[in-house]
Protein backbone atom coordinates (compact mmCIF):
# COMPACT_ATOMS: atom_id res chain seq x y z
CA UNK A 1 0.00 0.00 0.00
CA UNK A 2 1.30 3.41 -0.79
CA UNK A 3 1.96 5.91 2.41
CA UNK A 4 1.21 8.87 -0.06
CA UNK A 5 -1.86 10.06 1.75
CA UNK A 6 -3.06 12.47 -1.26
CA UNK A 7 -2.78 8.82 -3.24
CA UNK A 8 -6.04 7.47 -4.75
CA UNK A 9 -7.52 4.97 -3.21
CA UNK A 10 -8.23 1.26 -4.98
CA UNK A 11 -9.99 -1.07 -4.11
CA UNK A 12 -9.48 -4.53 -5.91
CA UNK A 13 -12.23 -7.61 -5.75
CA UNK A 14 -11.16 -10.51 -7.31
CA UNK A 15 -13.43 -13.13 -8.70
CA UNK A 16 -15.15 -16.52 -8.16
CA UNK A 17 -12.62 -18.89 -6.25
CA UNK A 18 -9.89 -16.50 -6.13
CA UNK A 19 -8.01 -14.63 -3.07
CA UNK A 20 -6.37 -11.06 -3.29
CA UNK A 21 -3.27 -13.04 -4.65
CA UNK A 22 -4.73 -13.19 -8.01
CA UNK A 23 -4.73 -9.31 -8.30
CA UNK A 24 -1.25 -9.10 -6.73
CA UNK A 25 0.82 -8.06 -10.00
CA UNK A 26 -1.87 -5.72 -10.86
CA UNK A 27 -1.60 -3.92 -7.21
CA UNK A 28 2.01 -3.20 -7.88
CA UNK A 29 1.63 -1.51 -10.85
CA UNK A 30 -1.21 0.08 -9.16
CA UNK A 31 0.88 1.37 -6.26
CA UNK A 32 4.16 2.35 -8.30
CA UNK A 33 1.62 4.59 -9.93
CA UNK A 34 1.08 6.22 -6.41
CA UNK A 35 -2.37 4.46 -5.63
CA UNK A 36 -3.47 3.48 -2.12
CA UNK A 37 -4.17 -0.13 -2.55
CA UNK A 38 -6.75 -2.14 -1.14
CA UNK A 39 -6.34 -5.34 -2.03
CA UNK A 40 -9.39 -7.52 -0.53
CA UNK A 41 -10.05 -11.06 -0.17
CA UNK A 42 -13.63 -12.36 0.63
CA UNK A 43 -14.83 -15.86 0.76
CA UNK A 44 -16.16 -16.03 -2.29
CA UNK A 45 -17.60 -19.39 -2.42
CA UNK A 46 -19.30 -19.48 0.93
CA UNK A 47 -21.95 -17.54 0.67
CA UNK A 48 -24.84 -15.93 -2.23
CA UNK A 49 -23.36 -12.74 -3.68
CA UNK A 50 -25.80 -10.36 -2.03
CA UNK A 51 -24.24 -11.44 1.70
CA UNK A 52 -20.72 -11.33 0.14
CA UNK A 53 -21.17 -7.78 -1.22
CA UNK A 54 -23.01 -6.73 1.97
CA UNK A 55 -20.48 -7.81 4.43
CA UNK A 56 -17.47 -5.89 2.15
CA UNK A 57 -19.41 -2.53 2.20
CA UNK A 58 -20.02 -2.67 6.21
CA UNK A 59 -16.76 -4.05 6.68
CA UNK A 60 -13.49 -2.99 4.72
CA UNK A 61 -15.21 -0.87 2.57
CA UNK A 62 -17.20 1.31 4.81
CA UNK A 63 -13.79 3.60 5.79
CA UNK A 64 -13.54 4.45 2.09
CA UNK A 65 -17.36 4.84 0.93
CA UNK A 66 -16.95 8.62 1.45
CA UNK A 67 -13.44 9.30 -0.32
CA UNK A 68 -14.47 10.92 -3.09
CA UNK A 69 -11.87 9.62 -4.73
CA UNK A 70 -12.20 5.66 -4.99
CA UNK A 71 -11.40 3.40 -7.68
CA UNK A 72 -12.24 0.03 -8.35
CA UNK A 73 -10.78 -2.68 -10.54
CA UNK A 74 -12.52 -6.17 -10.23
CA UNK A 75 -12.48 -9.32 -11.93
CA UNK A 76 -14.92 -11.52 -13.17
CA UNK A 77 -17.47 -12.11 -9.82
CA UNK A 78 -15.78 -9.01 -8.41
CA UNK A 79 -17.55 -6.47 -10.50
CA UNK A 80 -20.82 -7.87 -10.03
CA UNK A 81 -20.16 -7.64 -6.46
CA UNK A 82 -19.12 -3.95 -6.87
CA UNK A 83 -22.72 -3.50 -8.93
CA UNK A 84 -24.89 -5.02 -6.49
CA UNK A 85 -23.43 -2.34 -3.76
CA UNK A 86 -23.89 0.51 -5.89
CA UNK A 87 -27.68 -0.95 -6.72
CA UNK A 88 -28.37 -1.04 -3.17
CA UNK A 89 -25.56 0.64 -0.63
CA UNK A 90 -24.16 3.30 -2.96
CA UNK A 91 -20.97 4.66 -1.99
CA UNK A 92 -21.16 8.25 -2.36
CA UNK A 93 -17.44 8.71 -2.84
CA UNK A 94 -17.33 6.39 -5.83
CA UNK A 95 -14.85 8.03 -8.99
CA UNK A 96 -13.88 5.43 -11.53
CA UNK A 97 -13.79 1.85 -11.87
CA UNK A 98 -12.45 -0.88 -14.34
CA UNK A 99 -14.08 -4.07 -14.48
CA UNK A 100 -12.21 -7.03 -15.84
CA UNK A 101 -14.11 -10.08 -17.72
CA UNK A 102 -17.44 -9.55 -15.93
CA UNK A 103 -20.07 -11.25 -16.29
CA UNK A 104 -22.66 -8.51 -16.88
CA UNK A 105 -25.33 -10.70 -18.77
CA UNK A 106 -23.96 -13.79 -17.18
CA UNK A 107 -22.16 -16.56 -18.26
CA UNK A 108 -22.69 -19.94 -19.98
CA UNK A 109 -20.49 -21.87 -18.36
CA UNK A 110 -22.15 -20.88 -15.17
CA UNK A 111 -25.10 -22.33 -16.75
CA UNK A 112 -23.39 -25.29 -17.33
CA UNK A 113 -21.43 -26.00 -14.06
CA UNK A 114 -24.67 -25.32 -12.12
CA UNK A 115 -25.18 -29.01 -13.34
CA UNK A 116 -22.32 -30.76 -12.15
CA UNK A 117 -22.45 -31.22 -8.59
CA UNK A 118 -18.57 -31.10 -8.19
CA UNK A 119 -18.54 -27.64 -9.55
CA UNK A 120 -21.17 -26.45 -7.58
CA UNK A 121 -19.34 -27.67 -4.15
CA UNK A 122 -15.91 -26.32 -5.29
CA UNK A 123 -17.44 -22.48 -6.35
CA UNK A 124 -20.63 -22.38 -3.57
CA UNK A 125 -24.09 -20.75 -3.76
CA UNK A 126 -22.58 -17.23 -5.88
CA UNK A 127 -22.08 -20.27 -9.24
CA UNK A 128 -26.18 -20.21 -9.00
CA UNK A 129 -26.22 -17.02 -9.53
CA UNK A 130 -23.76 -16.14 -12.44
CA UNK A 131 -25.61 -18.06 -14.92
CA UNK A 132 -27.95 -16.03 -17.88
CA UNK A 133 -31.48 -17.97 -16.81
CA UNK A 134 -34.69 -16.43 -15.03
CA UNK A 135 -32.29 -16.76 -11.49
CA UNK A 136 -29.96 -14.24 -12.92
CA UNK A 137 -28.37 -11.61 -10.39
CA UNK A 138 -26.25 -9.73 -12.85
CA UNK A 139 -29.54 -9.98 -14.97
CA UNK A 140 -31.80 -8.55 -12.32
CA UNK A 141 -29.41 -5.58 -11.20
CA UNK A 142 -29.95 -1.71 -12.48
CA UNK A 143 -27.90 -0.64 -15.45
CA UNK A 144 -24.15 0.72 -14.49
CA UNK A 145 -25.01 4.14 -13.12
CA UNK A 146 -21.20 5.24 -11.88
CA UNK A 147 -17.91 5.55 -14.40
CA UNK A 148 -16.94 2.60 -15.49
CA UNK A 149 -14.55 1.07 -17.99
CA UNK A 150 -15.09 -2.74 -19.03
CA UNK A 151 -12.34 -5.20 -20.46
CA UNK A 152 -13.59 -7.85 -22.17
CA UNK A 153 -11.14 -11.06 -23.18
CA UNK A 154 -11.05 -13.25 -26.32
CA UNK A 155 -9.31 -15.99 -26.32
CA UNK A 156 -10.16 -19.25 -24.98
CA UNK A 157 -7.98 -22.29 -24.82
CA UNK A 158 -10.29 -24.56 -22.71
CA UNK A 159 -11.82 -27.01 -24.86
CA UNK A 160 -14.25 -28.28 -22.03
CA UNK A 161 -16.01 -24.24 -22.04
CA UNK A 162 -15.01 -23.73 -25.29
CA UNK A 163 -17.89 -25.72 -26.48
CA UNK A 164 -20.63 -24.12 -24.32
CA UNK A 165 -19.98 -20.66 -26.66
CA UNK A 166 -21.02 -19.84 -30.26
CA UNK A 167 -19.46 -16.42 -30.30
CA UNK A 168 -15.96 -14.68 -29.29
CA UNK A 169 -15.35 -15.80 -25.44
CA UNK A 170 -12.32 -15.54 -22.64
CA UNK A 171 -12.71 -19.16 -21.66
CA UNK A 172 -15.30 -18.20 -18.93
CA UNK A 173 -17.52 -15.07 -19.93
CA UNK A 174 -18.83 -14.28 -23.54
CA UNK A 175 -17.33 -11.05 -25.14
CA UNK A 176 -20.74 -9.95 -25.63
CA UNK A 177 -22.31 -10.56 -21.98
CA UNK A 178 -19.47 -8.11 -20.50
CA UNK A 179 -21.23 -5.09 -22.06
CA UNK A 180 -24.08 -3.01 -20.30
CA UNK A 181 -25.58 0.14 -21.33
CA UNK A 182 -24.03 2.40 -18.38
CA UNK A 183 -20.60 1.54 -19.55
CA UNK A 184 -18.67 4.61 -20.43
CA UNK A 185 -16.15 2.96 -22.51
CA UNK A 186 -15.43 -0.90 -23.41
CA UNK A 187 -12.35 -2.75 -25.13
CA UNK A 188 -11.77 -6.16 -26.36
CA UNK A 189 -7.96 -7.43 -25.65
CA UNK A 190 -6.94 -10.85 -26.89
CA UNK A 191 -6.50 -12.39 -23.06
CA UNK A 192 -7.64 -15.45 -21.32
CA UNK A 193 -10.19 -14.80 -18.67
CA UNK A 194 -8.14 -16.32 -15.79
CA UNK A 195 -4.94 -14.78 -16.28
CA UNK A 196 -5.96 -11.46 -18.11
CA UNK A 197 -5.50 -9.61 -14.74
CA UNK A 198 -1.67 -10.40 -14.77
CA UNK A 199 -1.55 -9.22 -18.50
CA UNK A 200 0.67 -6.14 -19.22
CA UNK A 201 -1.75 -4.66 -22.05
CA UNK A 202 -4.70 -5.35 -19.02
CA UNK A 203 -2.78 -3.60 -16.64
CA UNK A 204 -1.98 -0.39 -18.84
CA UNK A 205 -5.65 0.12 -19.68
CA UNK A 206 -6.35 0.10 -16.50
CA UNK A 207 -3.91 2.66 -15.52
CA UNK A 208 -4.67 4.74 -18.10
CA UNK A 209 -8.80 4.51 -17.52
CA UNK A 210 -8.36 5.15 -13.55
CA UNK A 211 -5.91 8.31 -14.58
CA UNK A 212 -7.95 9.50 -17.37
CA UNK A 213 -11.14 8.53 -17.37
CA UNK A 214 -11.09 6.54 -20.78
CA UNK A 215 -9.38 3.36 -22.27
CA UNK A 216 -5.80 4.84 -24.29
CA UNK A 217 -6.72 4.81 -27.89
CA UNK A 218 -5.46 2.57 -30.45
CA UNK A 219 -4.23 3.72 -33.43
Amino acid sequence: MSSNQEAKPVVLLHGLNRTSRSLEKLGRALDDKGFEVHNISYPSTRFPIEKLAKDLRQGELAPLADRDDLCFVTHSMGGIILRWIESYMPMPGLFRSVMLAPPNQGSEVADAMMNLRLARWLNGPALEQLGTMSNSLPLELEDINFHCGVLAGSRSSNPFFRRFFDEANDGKVAVESTKDPGVADWRVLDVFHSTMMKNRAVIDHTLHFLEHGWFEKVH
